[in-house]
């Protein structure tokens, strides 16, 4: 229990995660490395030792939180998480996507600026200190490091 804000900032499970913020969270399947975290499909994402990701002795699988106003456009492709356009809905400032990030449907809300066509490739930056990191079987929060 607590306040609106707080529980949407401190996640303490999925249900709270899928429930809070629309669009709701995403969740990402991952697997833990010691320079970071891989998708499904291979991809890497390295991460510090500052970032908000759970300890190394903690579980090796995860399902990454990953609120749609995370996302943003990287021009630096080697730290990007490329990603396929599926549908996408322009508004005047924002542009709100259904991306497919390692097989896994995700939405993002991203810089109308980043427009390209509906099937095309995309590289996405995701702010990880804004994310979490959920037990796949019970869905509660793992603690951070």
């Amino acid at each position: 229990m607590g306040a609106p804000l707080d529980l949407f900032e401190r996640l303490h499970n999925t249900f709270v995660g899928g429930f809070l913020g629309s669009p709701r969270m995403n969740f990402i399947p991952v697997n833990f490395s010691n320079v970071g975290f891989q998708l499904a499909d291979g991809q890497a994402v390295r991460v510090s030792c500052t970032d908000q990701t759970p300890s190394r002795s903690g579980p090796r699988r995860a399902l990454w939180g990953v609120r749609p106003e995370h996302f943003s456009r990287s021009f630096a492709r080697d730290s990007a998480i490329i990603s396929k356009l599926d549908v996408v809905q322009p508004t005047q400032s924002r542009l709100y996507g259904s991306f497919s990030i390692a097989g896994q449907r995700v939405a993002a809300e991203i810089e109308a600026d980043a427009m390209v066509g509906a099937n095309s490739n995309l590289a996405l930056e995701i702010a990880i200190s804004c994310t979490a990191f959920f037990d796949p079987s019970s869905g509660l929060a793992l603690a951070t490091s």
